[in-house]
């Protein structure tokens, strides 16, 4: 239970001085009092002396009870065999708060030693919390018995404590993306595409088609298998794809020394699946028939579903296209008028975004002969038009710095630019979110149809056609309409109600909930969205209206507010890299916490 917003949990205790010692006789002997005005949280380790004299006192125990944490310090995290503490995203760390210290120093670092300048990743000298976040998404990097160190000291005037024992922690996938297998005789139990569980603190995944061999990029954890279907209708080139899969991620902020910009989770086993049939040979006109994601949630034409990431799509019929190749579109209305995603060009019955880039299409006579003898490679699409000829570039094309990520080597991969990350510099495959079930998406597929522009010229360079209007597709020209809905909506971060900090007592905590006192910053914390590759954090004096008072921005999933006594409200939303244009994602609730004005007392006595 909680009184006067104490908190009920236990703590560690640091020492108050919210009391009186001063000489008898109170105020009238003050003159003769040393007086020293120390906030409850900054236990006060110095006196008042003559000029030019140093501070005596005891000296400064070194911090213990050092704490690694993801959301609040009574969590039970996942440890290795050898009990070290074991986490897929950037955790927060805490400690005991020090008798006498004004503030304290910390240390992050890859070696337990702390000798090499080099091995620094991260430090501060001004901290008056004893917990604190760091503002970077730390890589997967594992060592024996630990990756990364850290470790602090107690600071009060001229006393500096010894560093505390240094606390190792591991910075590691904490599962694999297994196959994630359709349910028999669901809608999406369909050929032509590959699926596996996400896997927490990635932020992409590599998917490797053995027998090929080739590498792709995707930011979602479905991928198509157009390689075997385009320009190939024999089953000796579809019938068997063996697959294997690997978690990917990058780091975000910077560091004192060189992390690795981009980390690798390992490779999964080899997995089989079985394409039986192939739906496009029917000769019907071609039409989608799910789309499907990160969840079991499915689209039909019947139901639309809400996503949280972009889905892949699963179509049946073939349409007046000479080599089994189609295209996905996808609009802001009903009436498929306007386009906001454009699909790259497939071969097989399925379409799922790629930030790796789109095939290779041929370019010439001799390049569509060799196509169907081989797998294409990622590349240029060529010159593509919509039925109406109009000039189309696929979605998978608009990258932000244009970086290679996958191929033929298994280790494939470049880093992003300084500051940046992997997910910003490949292609813009995600969907605005939209209020759903109000506001909606729409998509067609259409045939594509391979043409030589004039049988007059020699080598003349290929063409790719759409055979069929998005417009008339939705619209039912020829009847029926053909087209999905779906509804698009980022599952956003959802703050954890125990914030960490100090108590009125001088105890380190995680609040039992939202009407805990504080004294001094915080330390909050957040359940990441799936999309998000960042936060933006926000507080308020007021709930409603919102008024902000201050921002910061992380890729952490836990910062340090900066909140002055009084009540407040924090707000967190993700940054989506893989949506085009403006890419903040919805803010969370409003979340309140307390700060308590700090108390004052005279300390001194006689001199």
């Amino acid at each position: 239970m909680q009184r006067d917003g104490q908190p009920s949990e236990k703590g560690v205790e640091m020492s108050q001085t919210n009391h009186h010692r001063g000489a008898p006789g109170g105020l009238s002997r003050l003159r003769r009092t040393r007086v020293l005005l120390c906030a409850v949280t900054l236990a006060c380790a110095t006196t008042v002396v003559a000029s030019g004299s140093a501070a005596r006192g005891p000296a400064l125990p070194a911090p213990t009870g050092l704490k690694t944490f993801a959301h609040h310090l009574a969590e039970r995290g996942t440890q290795s065999a050898t009990g070290v503490p074991v986490y897929s995203r950037t955790p927060s760390f805490a400690w005991a708060p020090v008798r006498g210290a004004t503030h304290y120093e910390f240390e992050l670092a890859t070696s337990d030693n702390f000798l090499a300048g080099n091995s620094l990743v991260w430090s501060s000298r001004t901290l008056a919390t004893p917990a604190t976040a760091i503002p970077l998404s730390l890589p997967w990097i594992t060592g024996q018995p630990a990756s990364l160190y850290w470790r602090v000291r107690a600071v009060a005037g001229t006393q500096v404590s010894v560093w505390s024992k240094p606390k190792p922690f591991t910075m590691r996938w904490t599962s694999l993306p297994t196959e994630w297998k359709p349910k028999p005789g669901t809608a999406a139990d369909r050929p032509g595409y590959v699926r596996w569980h996400p896997v927490e603190g990635a932020t992409a995944y590599q998917v490797w088609f053995v027998d090929i061999p080739k590498i792709i990029t995707a930011v979602t954890n479905v991928a198509d298998q157009r390689e075997f279907y385009a320009f190939h209708e024999d089953t000796e080139w579809t019938g068997l794809v063996r697959w294997r899969v690997r978690a990917v991620r990058a780091v975000y902020g910077r560091s004192k020394n060189t992390l690795p910009a981009v980390s690798y989770g390992p490779w999964t086993r080899t997995y089989e699946w079985t394409n039986s049939t192939n739906p496009l040979q029917n000769g019907e006109n071609v039409k989608p028939v799910a789309a499907i994601a990160n969840s079991d949630r499915v689209s039909t034409p019947a139901r639309a579903a809400l996503h949280n990431l972009m889905p892949a799509v699963l179509f049946t019929g073939n349409g007046n296209t000479n080599y089994g190749l189609h295209r996905v579109y996808i609009y802001s209305d009903s009436d498929c008028v306007n386009v906001v995603y454009r699909g790259a060009i497939v071969g097989g019955p399925a379409y799922a975004p790629r930030a790796s880039g789109p095939l290779a299409l041929p370019a010439d006579d001799e390049e569509l002969l060799a196509a169907q003898d081989t797998f294409l490679k990622d590349g240029d699409e060529g010159a593509t038009f919509a039925r109406d000829l109009a000039p189309v570039t696929t979605t998978e094309s608009a990258s932000g710095d244009s970086a290679e990520v996958g191929g033929s080597d298994a280790g494939a991969g470049s880093a992003p630019k300084p500051g940046g990350s992997l997910v910003s510099s490949l292609a813009k495959v995600d969907l605005w979110d939209r209020d759903f079930p109000k506001g909606r998406y729409y998509l067609a597929v259409v045939p594509v149809e391979v043409r030589v522009p004039s049988d007059d010229e020699e080598e003349a360079a290929l063409e790719y056609h759409d055979t069929e209007l998005g417009q008339d597709v939705c619209q039912g020209s020829p009847a029926p309409p053909r087209l999905l809905a779906f509804g698009k909506e980022s599952a956003g971060a959802r703050p954890v109600s125990k914030a960490t900090g100090l108590s009125p007592g001088g105890r380190l905590l995680s609040a039992v909930s939202g009407v805990t006192q504080f004294y001094g910053p915080p330390l909050v914390t957040w359940v990441p969205a799936p999309a998000a590759a960042k936060y933006d954090v926000e507080w308020s004096r007021s709930n409603y209206p919102w008024r902000p008072a201050g921002t910061r921005s992380t890729p952490a999933t836990s910062v340090m507010l900066p909140l002055t006594p009084g009540t407040w409200w924090y707000r967190v939303r993700g940054i989506n890299e893989s949506v085009p244009g403006n890419q903040k994602m919805a803010w969370s609730k409003h979340v309140p916490i307390r700060i308590k004005s700090p108390t004052f007392s005279v300390v001194g006595g006689d001199g």
